[in-house]
């Protein structure tokens, strides 16, 4: 038998989160969406790490198809991974172990330090995003239990006190998540600014102007969002043309 032939098997990339914009185009196909699926995600230059973080609602919201969405996310559960048809080196005899250079080290740093913002900031849109629905509901409440006799408040009454809780549990995990965030900086004082409006809907134009807050903040940690992701691509790239990944 070939000594090196366990070197030339193709390799299997096993990790979607690691997957180039082209290598989620590539296999978006093997699960069979439909042109204008891929088209939309295509437009974003959406990677790997971006998809797996996605929620089918965010990806019906940039122009996927409800079908589409699902059928992703359910492929994001069982993951069938692409294969790398690269080779791995067949002449390893004069390979020497290197001590890991002070350029790797600062890359390794580099790349986890942006990993660390991106899922912060992953779980910081979430959140906000989260937050508009049950302060909504709370105003639809109120004002059904105004114009309803008091025999018949029981059912609005029970749907006020759910949608409470739900607001109180995304408050909550936003104050958990401020302190993440150096104090006084952009999101830091965004999570104060949309705790504080959430409080102050009284009515549908109050409503309305926390919707737009809350879209303001969300549209610009989506952009952080992005950059953080450039930051993890390009240091993954350089620690791979170095031989460290």
């Amino acid at each position: 038998p070939n000594p090196n032939s366990s070197a030339v098997e193709s390799l299997t990339m096993a990790d979607l989160k690691d997957y180039t914009m082209e290598q989620v185009l590539e296999w978006l196909k093997t699960i069979k969406i439909t042109d204008q699926s891929l088209k939309a995600i295509e437009e974003l230059k959406m990677i790997g790490e971006e998809l797996v973080d996605a929620e089918a609602d965010e990806l019906m919201d940039d122009g996927v198809t409800g079908d589409d969405a699902k059928r992703i996310i359910h492929a994001i559960k069982s993951f069938k991974p692409l294969e790398d048809t690269a080779e791995k080196p067949t002449d390893t005899a004069g390979a020497a172990v290197k001590k890991e250079a002070p350029e790797i080290k600062i890359l390794k740093a580099q790349l986890a330090e942006a990993e660390k913002s991106y899922k912060e900031l992953v779980n910081l849109k979430k959140a906000m995003s989260a937050i508009t629905m049950p302060v909504g509901c709370i105003l639809q409440c109120k004002e059904e239990l105004n114009s309803l006799p008091e025999e018949k408040k029981g059912p609005t009454q029970k749907k006020f006190t759910m949608y409470v809780k739900k607001r109180d549990e995304v408050l909550k995990k936003l104050r958990e998540l401020r302190s993440t965030f150096k104090e006084d900086s952009e999101n830091w004082r965004a999570i104060a600014e949309i705790h504080e409006g959430s409080m102050q809907v009284v009515s549908k134009n109050s409503n309305y102007n926390f919707g737009k807050l809350v879209t303001t903040h969300t549209s610009r940690v989506f952009r952080e969002q992005r950059a953080a992701l450039a930051s993890i691509k390009d240091a993954k790239q350089k620690l791979k043309k170095l031989g460290a990944v």
